[in-house]
């Protein structure tokens, strides 16, 4: 017999049917100016929706909601392309144009001021919503708090200090703050002599030496008396910040102030220091133990030595 094969057709596969775009998804991130902000003083904030979908958005209202916690108050808000505005801790902006497939409308960047009290640890959570997508999305930023210099947070140069006085020397893990040009009489008016006794009180000169330099020549100073109307007592009787440990700078301490007095110039209104005049150190003179070194803080910023009943200005500073 004969054998006959019948070759058939390969079937013909079904056609793959080419899935939909998916509709427009809408994320949002927030990041933040600085990672650590200041009580007391300001942060920004930067808010970018970006389309994650398939498709453009539908040209209906995006909207996007950013409500501060306690601790943060929003000033201002604004970015290309949208209307913004604040209302207590609420920021809300909005627009309309379409927003193509993986891409971002321009950042919106909130300001907002930093309480004297705001926690260490600060969440800020917004969100989006609109445009097409039936869902809403939210980014959050968690910064952390820190105190100013005043308050007792880090210190840089020309901060201000607990005492309200200007920082102008980081040495020995301590801080330096000079009072302002106005503390007192004694720097405003004629002047003060450095010390109603003449005899010797033995202080020293270095940086950090001038607070034990004051309380020697307001306890023990010379062989006769202690120091009284003198330098050292304005000095210490200065109580910038409610602060009771002020003192006559040494002549170390003095030179500090006078060269970061050329940083921030020798005259300023605030932390300058009058011109053409010496200014007393709590430090003596080790060859003639009736003067005292002080120093022109001017242009040259010499030191002198001076017969301790001459009346010269005084400067309170502080250490902390």
């Amino acid at each position: 017999s004969n054998l006959i094969v019948l070759t058939l057709p390969a079937p013909v596969p079904a056609p793959t049917p080419t899935p939909a775009p998916s509709a427009p998804s809408l994320t949002i991130t927030k990041t933040a100016s600085a990672g650590t902000l200041t009580r007391g003083g300001t942060g920004t904030f930067t808010l970018t929706v970006t389309n994650s979908g398939g498709t453009a958005t539908n040209g209906t209202t995006v909207t996007v909601t950013d409500t501060l916690p306690t601790g943060l108050t929003p000033t201002a808000a604004s970015g290309t392309g949208w209307t913004c505005s604040v209302s207590g801790q609420t920021v809300t902006c909005t627009r309309t144009d379409s927003l193509t497939a993986s891409a971002s409308y321009a950042g919106v960047s909130v300001t907002a001021s930093v309480a004297s009290d705001a926690g260490a640890s600060l969440t800020n959570t917004a969100s989006v919503v609109g445009g097409g997508d039936s869902s809403s999305a939210s980014g959050s930023v968690t910064v952390s708090t820190v105190a100013t210099c005043a308050l007792g947070g880090p210190c840089i140069l020309g901060d201000i200090g607990p005492g309200g006085g200007l920082v102008f020397l980081i040495s020995g893990g301590l801080r330096y703050e000079m009072a302002p040009k106005t503390w007192g009489a004694s720097e405003t008016g004629d002047g003060i002599r450095w010390c109603s006794d003449w005899d010797s009180v033995v202080t020293g000169d270095a940086i950090g030496t001038g607070s034990a330099n004051t309380t020697s020549m307001l306890t023990t100073a010379g062989l006769f008396a202690a120091c009284t109307a003198s330098a050292p007592n304005v000095a210490r009787a200065y109580a910038g910040g409610g602060l009771a440990d002020w003192f006559l700078p040494s002549s170390g301490e003095l030179e500090q102030m006078w060269l970061y007095s050329r940083v921030i110039g020798f005259n300023t209104a605030t932390y300058g220091f009058a011109a053409g005049q010496n200014y007393w150190s709590s430090s003596e003179w080790d060859v003639q133990r009736d003067h005292a070194r002080g120093r022109y803080l001017g242009i040259d910023g010499s030191t002198n030595a001076t017969q301790k009943a001459t009346t010269e200005n005084v400067r309170p500073i502080r250490a902390f």
